[in-house]
């Protein structure tokens, strides 16, 4: 299920710039930024006429509690106002004025710069206004915000308060030794766990005066090695265990302490020289069964001797008949709890195995139950807890009954869990992490199997919870851009988002358009992610700077939702209306009519002659040659025509169809004239045919083809 932030449904028609300051407002009952008691906050608002209309005003502030610790803190004051006679909406636009005893409101001022101001003017959009109110970060105290329309008011109270102090450090855990396990060996030594609290390295650890090798360490026990020692055949010796913990510390905050158990641990050798065994119990199943007795049940172990003798006990020994006889496995039917054993009636007995050649016995306490009703059930869940926890995992989760023999699979939450540890009685696991889709819980009942039998148990039910992204602050809150909405050189790239509930990897839109390259902090409260250009359309007021009458347009700013989202549950949230792209202040074609186009000047054409016949690539020069242009020299077209720029024009000329010069001559000297055709110059014509102006130079000269021209009539 996704979730909205509480609210957002009432404020996400705000226009972009429904917020303008107030900025004559005065407080007469909080002068500065420390909060006092709640006072009604002092204002001047807009007049009205004595018949004004009586409204009700709803204000609702989200969250009305905060906790600062030092970073700015936003929360959402949303007003609804209505008609009291008949539940009406004021028209759009109505000013209703908002003022806060503590914090700031946060509107844009001019040139995108952020603004903060203790009280402010919003106009309503179907009777609601909303604004954000800031909490610096630093005070605590309770803010009283007041809208007022006209002579009517409501108020609504935030409460500001710092988070509680740290719990205090938890002492360390008490010192002791409790158990060692197994507490008998060969002369030769082994490995053994000694069990306990506060074990805190470095260790001395002592089998009467000999020190043995610690292997490994918790905080509750210790695996070493146990030192050898010489015995003859068929004799023991029974010793203390010392250990020392911050054995050599230096550290005056980690002072050194020993604990010994006596009688700890036996060595024992056998008579001829062999093996002694000594009994440990590792599992009992199943645990329980009538008191009629007569239940086969499952000892799993090490150490059984061929002598081996099985006692129940709850205060008086029974002996129990033996089917089976393994060094790891004993098979036993379970005496009736009745008659001269009815002392063990539907109560929890002890387990005790003693193998009689060598007097090594093991207990196992509270091993067995008589009378559980379930028929000798072998497998049972009786309670859990916690039984719900984040769909991230990580809680240690305690499954109690009876019957648990590892190995063992656990299941909750319809997941496989990380198991820590298993007795018959009691298990420790860890959830593990599990997909989640749409935002949606995921339950599952408690399940126990024990794989080598296969049976299993199932009861209660695990529920894994989901949760949503909390933002408090968005940094900044708005940049500058061209009129298309790109980021201007020097304004701020990246977008800093703080919170807390953030699950990685996390998304971020702004404005619908997804904001590259979101990183989570190691702290996992702060989003960085990259600032997207606006692609929408600005909002546009008319406007006329310069006085002249003619009206241009004035970019506003842009206020757009930003979106936050948990990608591995698609939990998230949408804040609107929450970040402003502003663009240029300027009056855009704030002028009057555009000047008339320049016509084509032209300067020079090279060659500047060809022959009559055409055929003469020409580089015409000039200005304000258009993209589409027309040439003619001597009154035709030229052909190929290219215009390579503004400046240059290249063509190929016509053949030439006009009437060349002539001069006077005469050749034979006879004293008779005739006439000559000498090189003609013509007019060169650039046109534009955008705009149907053109340019006239006489710039190129034709040539007659004979050389040279016959002088006729001579």
């Amino acid at each position: 299920m996704r979730r909205m932030r509480p609210g957002s449904a009432t404020w996400a028609a705000r226009p972009a710039l429904a917020v303008s300051l107030l900025l004559a407002l005065a407080f007469s009952a909080c002068s500065t930024d420390s909060p006092t008691a709640p006072q009604q906050p002092q204002t001047q608002v807009p007049t009205s006429s004595p018949a004004a209309t009586a409204w009700n005003i709803q204000v609702t502030i989200t969250p009305d509690r905060v906790e600062i610790s030092g970073v700015p803190v936003d929360v959402l004051v949303s007003v609804l106002a209505l008609q009291a006679s008949n539940g009406q909406p004021p028209p759009d636009g109505a000013a209703i004025v908002l003022t806060t005893t503590f914090g700031s409101f946060v509107t844009t001022g001019a040139g995108g710069v952020e603004v903060l101001a203790r009280s402010l003017v919003a106009n309503t959009v179907n009777g609601r206004v909303s604004a954000f109110l800031r909490f610096d970060g630093q005070a605590t105290g309770t803010a009283v915000v007041q809208a007022q329309l006209e002579q009517s008011f409501a108020q609504g109270v935030v409460e500001v308060a710092s988070p509680p102090p740290p719990p205090a450090p938890v002492p360390p855990p008490p010192f002791f030794i409790s158990e060692v396990q197994p507490d008998a060996g060969e002369p030769t030594g082994g490995q053994v766990r000694i069990l306990g609290s506060g074990f805190d390295p470095p260790f001395r650890v002592l089998f009467g005066a000999n020190p043995a090798v610690v292997r490994s360490h918790s905080d509750s026990s210790l695996t070493v090695d146990v030192p050898p020692v010489t015995l003859e055949p068929g004799q023991t010796l029974t010793v203390p265990v010392t250990v020392t913990i911050n054995f050599n510390d230096t550290d005056p905050e980690q002072p050194t302490q020993t604990d010994s158990l006596p009688n700890a641990f036996t060595y024992a050798r056998g008579a001829g020289g062999g093996e002694i065994l000594i009994p440990k119990i590792f599992s009992i199943n199943p645990t329980s069964g009538p008191n009629e007795g007569g239940t086969e049940v499952v000892i799993r172990g090490e150490g059984f001797s061929d002598e081996v003798q099985v006692f129940f006990s709850s205060g008086s020994l029974v002996e129990v008949n033996l089917l089976q006889v393994s060094r790891d496995r004993l098979v036993i039917r379970t005496p009736a709890a009745t008659g001269s054993n009815s002392i063990n009636l539907n109560s929890i007995v002890d387990v005790r195995v003693l193998n009689a050649d060598t007097g090594f016995e093991d207990v196992l306490a509270g091993g067995f139950q008589y009378g559980d009703g379930q028929g000798g059930a072998s497998v049972q869940i009786t309670s859990a807890g916690p039984t719900e926890g984040p769909y991230t995992g990580g809680d240690v989760v305690t499954i109690f009954g009876q019957g648990f023999e590892e190995p063992v699979a656990v299941e909750f939450g319809g997941a496989g869990q990380e198991k820590i540890s298993v007795t018959g009685t009691e298990i420790i696991a860890r959830s593990v992490r599990v997909q989640i889709e749409g935002c949606s819980e995921v339950s599952g009942p408690f399940r126990v199997t024990n794989i080598e039998t296969g049976e299993s148990a199932e009861a209660l039910t695990w529920i894994y919870r989901v949760f949503d992204p909390i933002v408090n602050s968005i940094t900044p809150s708005s940049v500058r851009t061209d009129e298309n909405g790109n980021i201007l050189p020097g304004e701020p790239t990246t977008v800093t988002i703080g919170g807390s509930q953030f699950d990685p990897p996390v998304a971020v839109e702004i404005d619908g358009r997804l904001a590259f390259n979101a990183t989570l902090d190691p702290t996992g409260t702060l989003i960085t992610a990259e600032i997207p250009p606006f692609v929408g359309d600005f909002d546009s007021e008319d406007c006329d700077d310069d006085g002249d009458g003619n009206s241009g347009r004035r970019l506003l700013p842009a206020a757009v939702d930003v979106r936050v989202e948990n990608l591995p549950s698609e939990c998230f949230i949408e804040l609107t209306e929450r970040f402003v792209y502003v663009p240029p202040a300027t009056c855009i074609d704030d002028a009057g009519p555009p000047p008339p186009p320049s016509p084509p000047l032209i300067t020079g054409v090279t060659p500047p002659s060809g022959s009559e016949s055409g055929g003469t690539m020409v580089t015409i020069s000039g200005q304000n040659f258009d993209t589409s242009v027309l040439v003619e020299i001597g009154g035709n077209l030229a052909s190929a025509v290219t215009r390579v720029s503004s400046t240059t024009i290249t063509a190929t000329t016509p053949a030439f169809t006009g009437t060349f010069n002539t001069v006077a001559c005469d050749d034979d000297m006879d004293g008779t004239a005739g006439t000559r055709i000498v090189s003609t110059t013509v007019p060169v014509v650039v046109t534009n045919l955008t705009t149907g102006l053109s340019d006239t130079r006489q710039a190129f000269t034709y040539d007659p083809d004979a050389a040279p021209p016959p002088c006729v009539g001579d």
